[in-house]
């Protein structure tokens, strides 16, 4: 029974491998700007990078679809003395470890914009383990099972 279970799961783990390196070939010749898919009004999905970006490329999640995902260009952070104005927040985590955040609210006009990409490489790997693992295991049980048995007179003459 637990074999039939890690087999499952590692066809699915495969599958999901499947579509994140078909989404990574996408990241090639489409853009978030342009093509993203809207799961709620203040939800969106793309793909990013290859050619034109990072190049193991990245999965864009931001909440704007009308700007895009953030992507660094400049906000007013400062007034005209230099000090940040009172009403705007903005967080930053990234481009660190193949993750990159941005979180911006301005809180006079309630506005925010937000955006997350995370490289294909974490899916990729996460994805990976289980087909690996079901590889490994299958070529050392075929492996074993053509092995000759100790004791066996072809074994000895090679002595």
């Amino acid at each position: 029974m637990a074999r039939r279970v890690f087999n499952a799961v590692s066809l699915v783990s495969a599958i999901l491998l499947g579509c994140t390196v078909l989404l990574w070939a996408g990241a090639f010749v489409l853009n978030p700007w342009d093509h993203h898919v809207s799961l709620t009004r203040d939800f969106h999905m793309g793909v990013w990078g290859g050619l034109d970006g990072p190049p193991l490329g990245r999965m864009v999640f931001f909440n704007d679809d009308e700007y895009g995902p953030y992507r660094g260009s400049i906000v007013a952070l400062v007034d005209d003395q230099g000090n940040p104005p009172r009403t705007l927040t903005f967080v930053r985590w990234g481009d660190a470890y193949g993750i990159y955040y941005r979180y911006i609210h301005w809180s006079d006009s309630n506005a925010t914009c937000w955006t997350l990409m995370v490289s294909f490489a974490y899916p990729m790997i996460l994805f990976g383990i289980l087909p690996a693992l079901w590889l490994w295991l299958r070529w050392r049980r075929i492996r074993s099972l053509r092995a000759p048995a100790k004791g066996d007179a072809s074994n000895s003459q090679q002595r």
